[in-house]
């Protein structure tokens, strides 16, 4: 019987024998001619990448003047996202963040069913944690009944128990949605390698990466850690859960918390405050506001919360 020769250990061992053999001089050589071919590698890469001048993208540049720090995006029809958001535009990642079962996933579903029946965008939704019978119902009470027939449609579930940055890349590039919802961040780090902190940087910086490469709004749910920092135990944007590199990619945070006593026997309340936007303007809301939740829906409709 003939025996498998490992080449690729021979030429291991041959090199690492020459290597010995080499004087200092020698070795420095070697060393040189491998940075210089990885050199080549490199500039072959940046070769083949795409580049624009200033010039290429300046009437772009001029168009967009007008909505310099005011509304450009998507609207929902929901009065705060809105009003707080200025629209969720292309490009940008909106995380949207809170405790566990505090409804995070409820709300960022209102906004972006909203969008899809008001605006007849197409959405994916993948979720790790839900059923496709579980959407659908949330789904079903979320908009007017009116508005089914668009949701029909243009509302695409994707559910899975594992999903990475490449297979959502993927559906991503089948589907091509104008706006995606990810539920949510924690899952999709887990596939990712490393400790804790560097998966979660991988994650969102592919899912920042993922925004800007397909032109798309993408919001992307992610949990706190158990401690909180805010007032009376609510969660800000230092809990989020995983690195400071969720808040550092992301362009808009929403937090989410849900208070201790229930004012309203009619619904659910939720304090949602924006900890985060691409802009400082004075007329943006970053005060604390409450807003009813009645079942799984919501008009959008709030009040500042004053402590």
């Amino acid at each position: 019987m003939t025996q498998k020769v490992d080449w690729k250990a021979k030429q291991v061992a041959r090199m690492v024998e020459a290597w010995s053999e080499m004087d200092e001089h020698q070795q420095l050589e070697v060393m040189d001619a491998i940075k210089y071919n990885y050199a080549l590698k490199a500039a072959k890469e940046v070769g083949m990448t795409k580049t624009v001048t200033f010039g290429n993208m300046y009437q772009v540049a001029i168009d967009r003047q007008k909505y310099f720090n005011k509304y450009e995006g998507f609207g929902s029809g929901l009065p705060y996202f809105d009003e707080a958001t200025m629209g969720f535009r292309e490009g940008e990642v909106t995380i949207i963040a809170g405790p566990s079962s505090v409804g995070k996933t409820m709300v960022a579903m209102n906004i972006v069913a909203n969008i899809v029946a008001n605006t007849l965008k197409k959405a994916v939704m993948i979720t790790m944690e839900m059923t496709p019978e579980e959407v659908s119902s949330r789904l079903y009470n979320m908009v007017d009944k009116k508005h089914h027939e668009i949701l029909k449609s243009n509302f695409i579930i994707q559910t899975e128990l594992s999903v990475s940055a490449e297979h959502v890349k993927a559906i991503v590039k089948k589907h091509k949605p104008d706006i995606l919802i990810i539920d949510h961040l924690g899952f999709l780090a887990k596939q990712e390698t490393g400790e804790l902190k560097a998966q979660t940087d991988s994650a969102i910086a592919k899912v920042k990466r993922l925004a800007i490469d397909e032109n798309i709004p993408i919001i992307l749910i992610s949990h706190v850690a158990k401690t909180r920092s805010g007032d009376s135990g609510m969660a800000t944007a230092q809990d989020l859960m995983g690195s400071a590199g969720i808040e550092q990619d992301s362009d808009i945070v929403i937090m989410i918390n849900r208070p201790k006593k229930q004012m309203n026997p009619d619904g659910k309340e939720v304090f949602v405050k924006l900890e985060k936007h691409r802009t400082k303007d004075p007329n943006i809301k970053y005060k604390q506001v409450i807003i009813l939740m009645k079942g799984v829906k919501t008009d959008g409709s709030y009040s500042v919360y004053n402590s």
